[in-house]
């Protein structure tokens, strides 16, 4: 006797079958048990060549489960440097039509690298393999004196003094400063604004100035080497949120309704980025050394 419910059965497994291998060839970055990852890329050619055609994205952040992670990152040895570049995708397309081939080499700046050829079009630092991602904008500002005062009543609770040193690096002495001694810049993005201050450069005498700033610096309260500190302002009081921080853009970059800010960060033997995301209270860390 004929079985309609075992038919019936058969053709919703086939319905659903073609709906996904449908979904797979409307976007290659999904796959049936990966669809919900978002891939971030960041240009990077600081580290490469780039007289060629080919130009290097890093691959330093995804989404997955509602949760925006680093990828894995700051191998130890040549066995997991290997290990590590083989976590990553073999090839991603970051939207609308950039694709990104994983770097094989085995050099601990090499990881989480990706080569790319570049499409003349593309305008935005940060691509993401999510769709229709709108870039938000960012631009220069004047600052009030009142958000100046309160950026440095901030500083000047953890870091009231500079030192200063000769060529030999001597410690000459340590000084207090003033709002006067101070340089400001301004940032809007994202409905944020972000202030950069450092010593003007005439006061910053000290031929090592970063030299010893490690990885564990990144988000330590402002103390050691009078850097470049950033700040934003949450409700019109100021946040600290790392030093020698470069801003680079924001945009919602897996379409959660949440915006995410991008910054990257420099220090001695280590380049990285940071990524801020739930209004400043989650941040997730990727960086790498050279030796």
């Amino acid at each position: 006797m004929f079985n309609f419910r075992k038919m019936f059965l058969a053709l919703q497994l086939l319905a659903a079958g073609m709906l996904v291998n449908e979904s797979i060839a409307k976007n290659p970055n999904k796959t049936p048990s990966k669809a919900s990852i978002t891939y971030l890329g960041i240009e990077d050619n600081n580290s490469w060549d780039d007289s060629s055609e080919l130009h290097f994205f890093r691959v330093p952040f995804k989404f997955e489960n509602g949760k925006w992670a680093a990828m894995p990152h700051s191998p130890q040895n040549e066995e997991e440097i290997i290990k590590t570049i083989n976590l990553y995708p073999e090839k991603l397309t970051f939207l609308p039509n950039t694709i990104a081939t994983r770097n094989r080499e085995i050099k601990y700046c090499a990881t989480g690298s990706f080569k790319v050829k570049l499409d003349s079009a593309r305008k935005s630092t940060v691509l993401s393999t999510a769709s229709n991602v709108k870039l938000k904008k960012s631009k220069t500002i004047t600052l009030s004196e009142s958000d100046k005062q309160k950026v440095s009543h901030a500083l000047k609770n953890k870091l009231p003094a500079y030192s200063q040193y000769n060529d030999q690096r001597d410690l000459i002495g340590k000084f207090e400063w003033t709002i006067a001694d101070l340089e400001f810049k301004g940032i809007s993005a994202g409905g944020h604004t972000f202030i950069k201050v450092n010593l003007k450069p005439e006061l910053e005498k000290d031929p090592m100035a970063g030299f010893n700033d490690h990885i564990e610096d990144i988000q330590s309260e402002p103390a050691g080497d009078f850097l470049t500190h950033l700040y934003v302002l949450v409700n019109g009081e100021p946040v600290f949120l790392g030093k020698n921080l470069e801003f680079l853009e924001c945009a919602d970059y897996a379409n959660n309704n949440s915006t995410q800010f991008i910054f990257r960060r420099s220090a001695y033997n280590f380049d990285g980025y940071l990524l801020f995301n739930n209004s400043f209270k989650d941040k997730v860390h990727y960086g790498w050394s050279y030796h």
